[in-house]
């Protein structure tokens, strides 16, 4: 078995059937075997840029248990390296192919200062990078080694979770090596039982009976498929339970005791005012980002946090505590009961309540988006750019689980619309994305890739010529004051998005300035499946969601 062959072997017994990249010389080999594998299981797309192979990557991987890009050594990678630390910010299992110069090409450059192709001088420049931006990053120089190298990245891709790199010399991929046949084991938490009595004894000792418990789900429940036992220890103890935008509908937002999801503290939103005040705060999984900070300042002293292998109780912690053996532990614990919550109190779930509009506003669009979910059900998956839409996205109402994608966390512009192509590929729902002019025209040539290999995005651009986010953190008066301007860099170049089908060769496109006809649209698009549609909706530059409105006018919802 060839290194290449092997690391196909490796993507298949891990769940990914898919690589995605821009093919060059020195990563040529993983694409010649994937065109010769005798199994014709795996196969990859070619995307028009690496930033793009790389965000398809991350998308893929937080549905699919396992996710591959392979693009070229330093140009292709450097220019990549922003979705890699989008899918290491947010834990997304994933493994980096990379080819790297061959021996005599080193020693060329070591001997004669003769620069291999895309090298920058610096020895192992894209394996000290990728570093920073990866759980564990090799390259591969013995081959007696071999097998034990590769799936040991692959397991600890899976156990962190995080992306991988790998790096192997351009003339090796067709190197043989000696594999021993290997155990399908699954992969394991690491768990060190005295640390998880140590915790649940000081968990009891703390825990008095709670007035007003709550669990907060974040990406560990998703990543690790535990959904099934958080929903049994929700059920089992009648705790109020949210969700982190990162695990939206993991479980069913229909659920008598699911209280909404926690976008942000932008805002005083039901989640929010129930999460802040709980005197007994489970967080589960979580990944916090700069929109929880005043929930976990508020509750830091007095929360439960397991997540990702490491527990704590306050300020104490404990290692090595896996959140299945937590949740599981909860189950079976003599001492569960002190956690039970009575009768909740009617909880506070009051709705944001979106302004009616004739012309498109950014309500008026999501409240389209709801109703045209609620009827297309599980066949579609809802994909929230980070822009001024990221926070109304929260509050859909998901009418099946597993069927939301964003980028909270990061925050890269742009993110979800080749995300939503690896998305795709792993679940087999067709997504609808959401996404702000300006993150849109920096992954523009993604609509290229959907046309290439027919996949049928539905692509809502809020076409309002302004970088929104940015708008409102930096100004918020240009909301306030029909006269005022906006900050001269936060306005764009206006395209014509509807020609887009015209660029690129396939495809729909639709222009819309009404609110009915946007909901028109939304089912002419999705009658039609041998590609992507895109639909500029014309929104005045003015207009913001109702939350940032109340923000503004420092009111509760």
């Amino acid at each position: 078995m060839t290194i290449a062959q092997y690391i196909l072997h490796c993507l298949k017994k891990h769940g990914c059937h898919h690589i995605f990249g821009v093919p060059g010389t020195s990563c040529a080999g993983i694409y010649n075997a994937v065109d010769a594998d005798p199994d014709h299981d795996i196969k990859y797309l070619v995307t028009v840029s690496e930033l793009e192979a790389g965000y398809i990557a991350d998308g893929y991987g937080r549905f699919a248990p396992m996710s591959a890009v392979c693009v070229s050594y330093g140009v292709g990678n450097l220019s990549m390296i922003n979705a890699i630390a989008s899918a290491y910010t947010e834990k997304v299992p994933m493994i980096v192919l990379n080819g790297g110069p061959t021996k005599s090409e080193q020693r060329d450059q070591d001997n004669y200062s003769i620069l291999f192709s895309h090298s920058t001088g610096r020895p192992n420049a894209d394996l000290e990078i990728y570093k920073h931006v990866t759980v564990a990053a090799e390259i591969l120089t013995d081959m007696s080694t071999a097998q034990e190298l590769i799936s040991g990245l692959f397991k600890k891709a899976t156990q962190t979770p995080g992306p991988v790199y790998l790096e192997v010399a351009n003339n090796l991929w067709d190197t043989q090596i000696t594999t021993i046949e290997e155990e399908d084991e699954p992969v394991d938490d690491i768990v060190d039982p005295a640390a998880v009595d140590a915790f649940f004894n000081k968990l009891y000792n703390k825990t008095s009976r709670p007035a007003q418990p709550v669990i907060l789900l974040g990406s560990e429940i998703c990543r690790r498929g535990l959904a099934d036992l958080a929903l049994s220890v929700i059920e089992h103890f009648n705790i109020p339970f949210c969700t982190t935008l990162l695990s939206k509908s993991v479980i069913s937002e229909s659920h008598p005791l699911f209280i909404g999801t926690y976008d942000s503290d932008l805002v005083n939103k039901p989640p929010r005012r129930y999460a802040e005040s709980s005197d007994c705060f489970i967080a589960l999984g979580c990944v916090f980002g700069i929109d929880h900070g005043s929930l976990v300042k508020k509750q830091f002293d007095l929360m439960v946090d397991v997540s990702y292998g490491n527990a704590r109780i306050g300020p104490v912690g404990f290692e090595n505590v896996s959140l299945k053996s937590f949740l599981e532990g909860l189950l079976s614990h003599k001492q569960t009961q002190s956690l039970k919550a009575g009768e909740s109190a009617a909880l506070d779930t009051q709705k944001l309540l979106r302004k009616e509009s004739v012309k498109p506003t950014h309500d008026t669009v999501f409240k389209s988006i709801n109703k045209f979910l609620s009827d297309k059900g599980d066949q579609m998956l809802m994909v929230a750019d980070t822009c001024l839409s990221s926070y109304p996205a929260s509050d859909l109402q998901m009418p099946s689980t597993r069927m939301f994608l964003a980028n909270p966390v990061w925050l890269s512009i742009g993110q979800g619309t080749p995300a939503s192509i690896g998305a795709h590929l792993a679940t087999g729902k067709r997504p609808l994305i959401v996404s702000g002019d300006g993150g849109f025209q920096m992954i523009a040539q993604t609509f290229s890739t959907m046309v290439k290999y027919k996949i049928p995005c539905i692509i809502a651009v809020i076409d309002n010529g302004l970088y929104g986010i940015e708008q409102f953190l930096l100004d918020k008066k240009f909301y306030t004051d029909p006269a005022a301007p906006s900050i001269g860099f936060n306005s764009l170049n206006r395209w014509k998005y509807e020609l887009f089908p015209e660029i690129f060769g396939g495809g729909k496109g639709f222009r819309v300035a009404d609110t009915e006809k946007f909901y028109e649209t939304l089912e002419e698009a999705f009658a039609y499946n041998d590609g992507p549609v895109i639909i500029a909706v014309e929104v005045n530059p003015k207009d913001i969601p109702t939350e940032y409105v109340k923000k503004i006018e420092r009111l509760k919802l």
